[in-house]
């Protein structure tokens, strides 16, 4: 589902780290600071190159 952008200035990204058995644990926490309002946009998980550790970007707008 596309949203549009209606201002740039109200996108904003949030990281947060884990392993492959904690990352899901950290994607909800950090979920779980967004506002009721916000418009999550995309959450992307990549492997780290070193170990068993990955790297979660979530893509949200915070348009009030």
């Amino acid at each position: 589902m596309a949203h549009p952008i209606g201002n740039p200035a109200t996108l904003s990204t949030k990281v947060c780290y884990g392993t492959q058995l904690t990352i899901h644990s950290q994607i909800q926490a950090t979920l779980r600071t967004l506002g009721a309002s916000d418009i999550l946009l995309h959450i992307s998980i990549a492997k780290m190159a070193v170990g068993n550790n990955f790297i979660a970007v979530i893509t949200y707008d915070d348009t009030p």
